[in-house]
């Protein structure tokens, strides 16, 4: 009876906490589309949706549509994907065809923190990084 009475405490304290909002419950997916919406930004180490080294659940790759591009004055690309997120070329490769509206974007983890995109399902990959504005 004291095991049961414990464990009845437990789940009240916890569902009081849920409804307040001090605890909330994610599912495996919810923590996925979390990680998919993070993916390129800077942040710091805190394990919130696990261990970034964990390559089953991690995000190693993002494929999306661009939602706008634009040349900036120094030659290099400005993007917004569907999701809102924005990246910048960081290098001089010359992107053609020219990126457009609704053209496809593959965005991959490269080497030493940086990334490298595709777009359009061919051409040349260049460098890139997420920015905040």
């Amino acid at each position: 009876m004291a095991r049961l009475a414990c464990y009845d405490e437990r789940i009240t304290a916890l569902q009081t906490a849920q409804s307040t909002n001090q605890v909330v419950i994610a599912d495996r997916e919810q923590v996925r589309e979390a990680r998919r919406g993070l993916f390129g930004l800077t942040l710091p180490r805190i394990k919130l949706f696990g261990d970034d080294t964990d390559e089953s659940d991690g995000v190693s790759e993002l494929s999306s549509t661009v939602q706008s591009a634009q040349r900036m004055g120094n030659s290099k690309w400005f993007f917004v994907l569907e999701d809102g997120a924005k990246w910048v070329q960081t290098d001089n490769t010359k992107i053609y065809p020219y990126p457009k509206s609704g053209s496809g974007i593959v965005i991959k983890r490269a080497a030493l923190g940086s990334y490298t995109a595709q777009v359009g399902g061919g051409g040349r990959n260049f460098k890139l990084k997420r920015v905040m504005e």
